[in-house]
């Protein structure tokens, strides 16, 4: 994971969120975030 995921990580997790990552060879990935509003 890279720094910047990372980071990402570390945000949603602090407001109690969720992180989803998808990946596939040669098409990247795909985040899915989901925070309570």
């Amino acid at each position: 994971m890279s720094m910047g995921l990372s980071g990402i990580k570390e945000r949603v997790r602090a407001l109690d969120g969720r992180l989803r990552i998808e990946t596939s060879e040669g098409k990247g990935f795909k985040a899915d975030i989901e925070i309570e509003l």
